[in-house]
Order: C-alpha cells, then structure tokens, then sequence
C-alpha cells in the first residue's frame, strides 16, 4: 500500500546506500551512481506516494534508471564520435595538470612496452588500420597481431594500474 510521502526524507534515508551499490555496479562510477539515485528520488517524490516499505521499491526503480543513464552516455558518445567533435576539454588548471600527468604516465608505458606490441598498438590505435592490414605491414599472421595487441594493453593496463590510475 502506497502512503502520502510526507516522511519521504526520513523514509528513504536508510536505504540510499543500497541503492548507491546498485547504481555503481551498473555505472562503474560514483557520480554517475549518485545522479541516478537522486533522479530515482525525483521521480518516486514527484509521484506523490511511497509505499509502506519502500526499499524494495527503490532498488527496483534505481536499477532501470541507471541502465538509463548508461544508455544515454553511450548514446551521446557514439554521437559525438559521428558528429566529428571532441567534448571541450577541461580548462581548469587542476584538469590541465591532471592530463599532463596522465600523458607523461601513458608515454613511459608504452615506451616500457616490447617494440612488436608498441608498434602493432600503435597502428591499430592511432593509425586506425584494420587487423589485416596490419598483419600485411608487418608480414605476420592476424593472430600475432591480436595477440601483439592484447599483450600491449596488459601491460599498459597493469602499469597504468600500478601508479594508481584507472586502465581503459
């Protein structure tokens, strides 16, 4: 039985971190995770009613919005990639000395890399060249080049790792 939400507030309180939980494991982000619990609360607050127990009835809600969320930013960057234009970079000092740092820490890793993986990345990557392309310039089978490209992103993915950024 659904009741009036005048005790909304002290009603949903105990049950935010729950929904936090469900809303990271979809998102892999504590932003994002936090804009899907509050706009499940918008939502359910704007419906005028909850019910007697409502933690049930927010994990259930937090869950599809934030699939919802997830959808609409893959969304956006396929259009972004579509549309030629790259989101505005930070210009914020801290953004800008973030990146930096970020860029130097990229470059060690790749050059700490095994010349065939860094090369055969870099074409892929950079160069954009499809797998059997690659396999023609370098006059080596497609499974070295896979292989050749799986084995460069361990690596960077467990240096990056390593002096604590995330990996991609």
């Amino acid at each position: 039985m659904f009741t009036p939400i005048d005790d909304f507030t002290d009603r949903v309180q105990p049950h935010l971190g729950c929904m936090h939980h469900v809303a990271r494991s979809v998102l892999h982000s504590d932003d994002l995770a936090w804009d899907a619990v509050q706009e499940t609360l918008m939502r359910l607050w704007r419906g005028g009613s909850l019910p007697a127990e409502p933690r049930r009835v927010l994990l259930a809600l937090v869950f599809p919005m934030s699939l919802h969320v997830r959808r609409t930013l893959q969304r956006r960057g396929r259009h972004e990639l579509n549309s030629g234009k790259q989101p505005p970079a930070c210009e914020d000092p801290f953004c800008v000395a973030e990146r930096n740092e970020l860029r130097v820490r990229l470059d060690e890793a790749m050059a700490a890399l095994p010349d065939a993986c860094r090369e055969t990345l870099f074409l892929c990557e950079v160069e954009q060249l499809a797998y059997a392309d690659i396999a023609a310039r370098q006059g080596v089978p497609i499974g070295t080049v896979r292989s050749r490209i799986n084995r460069a992103r361990e690596i960077l993915s467990r240096t990056l790792a390593a002096v604590g950024e995330p990996a991609a």
